[in-house]
């Protein structure tokens, strides 16, 4: 996974923007932002990949589970491509001074506020949700419909959190996600479940 959300993506936002830089004849650095947006693969076009009755016979799980991992992971570590290209950008236009006060703000701000920052709420939220979770399902604190919509719930709280506090809400989402399934209990609990009810 570190392979393909780190280098391969790196590779393919330096191939992207090298090909919209040539071919279109963008300035290379508004080419390589243009680069970032379409870099990271679609998680619905992955899902007829990893979904599915043919993807069940064909592909084997452990490829189908790699494959849903990079594709809800890499949306939001497109993050450090976009901003890197905006900082030069805003650099070259003179409202942020040198390449070297660029590079500072992008490692600072990006990687060091908006990644880690959404991976640690993401971590926090999940964790907690998860143990709550557990605690009400004990205590018939919960019925099954409120236990499936929980998720959504969490999702809308991790995002309207991580919007405040200004770190990549996608990836903030995609942690918690996987930090509160990290035991498959609740996909174990869930999987008879009848959406309409939820719905309801």
């Amino acid at each position: 996974l570190a392979v393909l959300v780190l280098p391969v993506m790196a590779g393919m936002w330096a191939v992207s923007g090298a090909l919209v830089h040539f071919i279109l004849a963008v300035p290379l650095w508004e080419a390589m932002a243009i680069a970032a947006c379409f870099t990271p693969t679609d998680p619905v076009l992955a899902q007829s990949v990893v979904k599915g009755e043919f993807a069940n016979r064909y592909i084997p799980a452990h490829i189908r589970d790699l494959l849903a991992v990079e594709s809800g992971a890499n949306d939001g570590l497109a993050v450090p491509f976009a901003m890197l290209a905006v900082a030069m950008l805003t650099r070259s236009t003179g409202k942020e001074g040198t390449v070297v006060a660029a590079l500072w703000h992008w490692t600072v701000h990006t990687w060091l506020w908006e990644i880690t920052g959404s991976i640690a709420l993401g971590l926090l939220a999940g964790h907690v949700a998860r143990v709550l979770l557990r605690l009400s399902e004990r205590r018939k604190w919960i019925d099954k419909e409120s236990f499936l919509a929980y998720s959504i719930a969490l999702a809308l709280l991790v995002m309207g959190v991580a919007a405040r506090l200004g770190v990549d809400d996608l990836l903030a989402v995609f942690v918690a996600g996987n930090a509160f399934a990290w035991d498959d209990h609740f996909h174990r609990q869930t999987e008879e479940a009848h959406l309409s009810e939820v719905v309801d």
